[in-house]
């Protein structure tokens, strides 16, 4: 039985964040209550953790409570979420309560949220590619099933349509859908953004086999920082307990690094003397949850970021094992997808054993691409607008077979081959 532990120790109250004198046994993520003299009650959560205090992160306004008149009531519980196969075409919020009307989920199964990732010696190598239908991916940077995938894109372009062509493709590419699940993540949005994300998956018609999870600027800080990690305690009950192929899209990454550095700013103000955690590492320990798993089934993750000065982009592809990149240049042309295949590459293409281009086509036709999009010679400029007509626009009801972007492929080297012999 878990015995609450009660402590009148409050050193100082700064707004959302509140310090305690030293805590027996305290952990990181332990949901706390923090009880005024009137008898009100608000929630809160461990973010940082010392010989000598506890800092709490709390989930309401924290005005009005007093150092000597507050009590902390440690609950020793942690985050969970109660998994069952009733979540699927259901809408949560960042800690998994349902934000859709709908009942909340009763199972047995609860899943801590904060857990270690999966170790390499469950898993195997990705090796099967998934059919996004768009040439651009499929024969320049192949996402495959189990990857972790950046998707890095600059003010301008569709980020959220490529997001859920891919996860719409996903499902329809297998003939037995109830094998696949879309789970779709949106942090740090407004109201309407959030909405819209639970309503493009039911436009698309996949809305039976996906999840979505949503927290928004209004969320309390630990909401935030904790949907990813909700959304991959579902996506490995689903893989790992059910043997399915699930597909998890986190956007915003951005908006994720946003909360987490005021997180950081917090405890650097609370703890100055403590070692503070990094975005790097946290963001692994997300990412790092994709796999095939030797259990049967396997997680895909695509992390949108934007590219910018806060530099969450940066740490998301080097977390990720692929990049898929979206030029603002190209979407202006009026180019969708707006892949600018110069700056996207998968790491795991060479493992497909069974694909219609081979990497180093590939290789050639993005490196003779970049070398057209340098050249002020009106023939060069005009194949690279050609190239991109070709290889990178496409409709969006257009999902070219493996076979239809091979010939594409072949197609526009046989033109740069020509073009760069006519220049010699």
């Amino acid at each position: 039985m878990i015995k609450y532990r009660e402590y009148r120790t409050v050193k100082s109250i700064k707004e959302l964040v509140v310090t305690v004198g030293a805590v027996d046994g305290a952990t990181i993520g332990e949901l706390c209550e923090l009880i005024n003299a009137d008898g009100t009650v608000i929630c809160a959560t461990v973010i940082a953790a010392s010989d000598s205090e506890v800092v709490l992160r709390a989930h309401g306004s924290t005005s009005g409570m007093s150092i000597d008149g507050t009590c902390v009531r440690f609950t020793g519980k942690m985050p969970r979420l109660a998994v069952s196969e009733n979540m699927l075409g259901r809408c949560f919020d960042g800690l998994g309560a349902p934000c859709d009307g709908g009942p909340r989920i009763i199972s047995d199964d609860r899943r801590a949220l904060y857990t270690p990732p999966q170790t390499p010696a469950v898993k195997h190598s990705p090796t099967k590619p998934i059919t996004t239908g768009l040439t651009a991916i499929d024969a320049c940077a192949t996402l495959l099933i189990g990857q972790k995938l950046a998707v890095l894109y600059e003010n301008g372009t569709d980020v959220q349509g490529l997001i859920s062509l891919i996860s719409s493709r996903f499902i329809r590419e297998n003939n037995d859908k109830r094998d696949r699940l879309v789970i779709s993540v949106c942090i740090g949005g407004n109201d309407s953004e959030k909405h819209a994300c639970f309503q493009r998956l039911d436009t698309l018609g996949i809305s039976d086999r996906s999840i979505s999870f949503a927290s928004t600027l209004q969320s309390p800080l630990p909401e935030r920082l904790a949907t990813p990690y909700t959304a991959m305690a579902a996506a490995e009950y689903f893989a790992i307990e059910r043997g399915m192929q699930v597909l998890v899209s986190l956007y915003d990454m951005s908006a994720y690094s946003a909360a987490y550095r005021a997180l950081t700013d917090e405890l650097r103000l609370s703890l100055p003397n403590t070692p503070q955690p990094t975005l790097s590492a946290e963001v692994s320990a997300i990412l790092e949850r994709a796999g095939v798993y030797k259990s049967g089934g396997s997680i895909t993750v695509i992390a949108a970021a934007s590219v910018g000065s806060s530099g969450a982009g940066d740490v998301v592809r080097r977390a990720s094992e692929g990049c898929i990149a979206l030029s603002a240049s190209l979407a202006r042309r009026g180019v969708f997808p707006a892949i600018d295949i110069t700056r996207s590459y998968s790491e795991l293409m060479v493992n497909v054993k069974s694909t219609s281009v081979r990497p180093e086509k590939a290789n050639e036709l993005v490196g003779a691409y970049a070398r057209l999009l340098c050249s002020k010679e009106d023939g060069d400029i005009a194949l690279a607008r050609m190239l991109e007509q070709r290889l990178i626009r496409q409709a969006d009801d257009e999902s070219r077979t493996a076979v239809a972007s091979a010939a594409i492929v072949d197609e526009l080297l046989a033109a740069c081959r020509a073009e760069s012999q006519t220049n010699e």
